[in-house]
C-alpha cells in the first residue's frame, strides 16, 4: 500500500494555486476568485455567487451553498445541514454579486449530488434537484465567542453548527 502523496492543483484559468481541503468536491482560486470542482479527474468550473455581507470592515468567512431554486444547502460537513438550509435560504440576499470574494469560502467539502439529498427532507420540490451553482454567505463573529452571525446581523450560528470549520472561522 503506497502512502498517500500531496497533488498541487492550479487554476485552469489563471494558474494560481486552488484553495482547499484534500475532502473538497469544491476548491477556490484566489487569484482569479474562480470557483472549481476538483472531485473529477480535471477542474471543472463552478459558478459562485458572493451575498455581500454589509460590513466589510469585519473579519468575514464567507460559507459556501449550494443553490437548488433559491434553497440553499450547505456544501461544508455540518451536523446541522437542514438547520442551516433554513436559515441561510431565509436570510440570503437576492442581490447575488458574481465571483468569489476574497478570501474565497472555505472549501465545499459536498458534491452537488450529495447535497441534494437534503432537498426532499425540507419539502423542495424542483424539476431539477442537483445545484450547479454556488452561493458564498458572510459568516461574521459576535461577541461571544462561540457565536457568529450568518449575514450582517443575521440569523446567529453556534460553533456546533459549523461542524468541521472549528470553533472560531477567521477570513483568510
Amino acid at each position: 500500500m503506497r502512502p498517500p502523496r500531496f497533488v498541487p492543483l492550479a487554476c485552469p484559468r489563471c494558474g494560481a494555486d486552488l484553495v482547499g481541503r484534500a475532502e473538497d468536491a469544491v476548491a477556490f482560486c484566489r487569484g482569479c476568485r474562480g470557483a472549481y470542482r476538483v472531485d473529477g479527474a480535471e477542474p471543472s468550473p463552478v459558478e459562485a455567487f458572493q451575498v455581500p455581507s454589509g460590513a466589510p470592515a469585519s473579519p468575514v468567512r464567507m460559507l459556501p451553498f449550494w443553490n437548488a431554486g433559491g434553497l440553499l444547502l450547505p456544501a461544508f460537513a455540518t451536523p446541522r445541514p437542514l438547520r442551516l438550509a433554513r436559515l441561510a435560504s431565509r436570510a440570503a440576499n437576492r442581490e447575488r454579486q458574481p465571483g468569489v470574494p476574497d478570501p474565497p469560502p472555505v472549501g465545499a467539502r459536498f458534491a452537488p449530488e450529495a447535497a441534494a439529498r437534503l432537498l426532499p427532507l425540507l419539502g423542495a420540490e424542483i424539476s431539477d434537484p442537483v445545484p450547479e451553482e454556488l452561493v458564498a454567505l458572510p459568516l461574521l463573529p459576535s461577541d461571544a465567542p462561540h457565536r457568529f452571525h450568518l449575514l450582517a446581523g443575521g440569523p446567529v450560528l453556534f460553533g456546533e453548527d459549523l461542524g468541521d470549520l472549528g470553533p472560531e472561522p477567521q477570513g483568510g
